[in-house]
């Protein structure tokens, strides 16, 4: 399946309300931290089986709407935070 938001700003928003406090040493990456939370605008593709190859057809089976996601999040090492995926829950 992919997974698709109009804007980045509807993951960000939603990793920037989460309240969790990363640890990370000076200069190193942190571990990941996945969260589940609401997303705004969701859309989701996927194949079906047995076509599940390239160029074969897609489903839309959700279709811009607000959907409960898994997020991974790590910070960089430079206090910076980087979403490592994203996907449906």
């Amino acid at each position: 399946s992919r997974t698709f938001v109009p804007s980045a700003n509807n993951i960000t928003s939603v990793v920037d309300a989460n309240a969790h406090d990363f640890t990370e040493a000076n200069g190193e990456r942190s571990e990941r931290f996945n969260f589940t939370a609401n997303v705004d605008g969701v859309s989701v593709y996927m194949k079906t089986p047995p076509n599940l190859g390239a160029g074969q057809p897609v489903n839309q089976t959700v279709d811009d709407a607000t959907t409960s996601c898994e997020i991974g999040v790590v910070k960089n090492g430079e206090d910076q935070l980087q979403v490592t995926h994203f996907k449906t829950a």
